[in-house]
């Protein structure tokens, strides 16, 4: 029986002018892609090139997120030990608890010391201490930093407490300890006399000094780590938050990025922690089909 199926393929295939002069030159062609391919990269270096090109990386960051802190019942105990040295401080930084806890977690502890003195001519100075650590990065040298500060406030203070906030902050370090891969130094910073404290200890760390000369002696600090890339203020009042409000402001009216706003949000939804937006809550609609 003779067989009529046809071939699938076009036999005549292959025969094209174009293939020919493809496959006798395929070596120089390439050469000549891999050229063209080397320049064109070292071209986006150029801002006329690369700024069509550009994002920004904090958008990526809520898919790469993954959520591995586990560390609520150390930060209630932390908590706990906190509140009972604050009421046996007579108003004064739990210092020496302060420094014990950051050595048992392994970071460096150091105290810096700062001095007001009165412009006003009056005879009184004031002083403050700060208490910071640094969680070196483990496999990097020290050239970026983040910083994480909370205002230290005692009992008799006027505005609420921002222990539950420590208590969080301090948690969070032995967590960030596990982390062997991270390449930023991470500080943190109590600071005694609210913002005072974060002025004086950002001149000691930069080297500057800010305003009237000879007003505050921001002092020394023994230690530092890299740049500073970004610092937060975390004033956490109660152990337990029923939202997370976020606001945006600027001075002179200059806005973050829009990406880190985005980032907050993404990242509260996908914790399931409800967010609002200057008191406002986004309405949800439902799709449409």
């Amino acid at each position: 029986m003779a067989n009529n199926m046809g071939l699938l393929t076009d036999p005549a295939t292959g025969e094209g002018i174009f293939t020919h002069s493809l496959l006798r030159y395929s070596n120089k062609t390439s050469f000549f892609l891999y050229v063209v391919a080397v320049i064109w990269f070292a071209l986006l270096a150029h801002d006329e090139i690369n700024m069509g090109t550009h994002f920004s990386e904090n958008a990526l960051l809520p898919g790469l997120v993954k959520g591995d802190y586990s560390e609520d019942e150390i930060a209630k105990s932390f908590l706990t030990e906190l509140t009972n040295e604050v009421e046996n401080s007579n108003g004064q930084m739990p210092i020496p608890y302060l420094m014990a806890r950051f050595h048992q977690l392994g970071l460096e502890a150091y105290i810096h010391n700062f001095t007001l003195h009165y412009p006003l001519g009056k005879p009184t100075d004031m002083t403050g201490r700060n208490v910071y650590a640094i969680l070196r990065a483990p496999r990097t040298a020290s050239m970026e930093s983040l910083v994480l500060n909370i205002p230290y406030r005692p009992l008799q203070s006027i505005y609420p407490s921002t222990l539950p906030g420590l208590a969080l902050a301090m948690s969070m370090m032995k967590f960030f300890r596990r982390q062997r891969y991270w390449a930023k130094d991470i500080i943190i910073l109590i600071s005694e006399h609210e913002q005072l404290g974060v002025q004086a200890w950002l001149e000691a760390y930069h080297g500057t000094q800010c305003g009237m000369t000879g007003v505050l002696d921001s002092g020394d600090l023994e230690a530092r780590g890299g740049a500073v890339q970004a610092a937060i203020t975390l004033e956490i009042q109660a152990p337990r938050i029923d939202y997370i409000d976020v606001k945006v402001s600027g001075l002179n009216g200059q806005l973050p990025n829009l990406d880190l706003v985005n980032l907050l949000h993404r990242l509260c939804g996908k914790e399931g922690v409800r967010h609002t937006f200057h008191n406002v809550e986004a309405k949800s609609y439902p799709s449409k089909r």
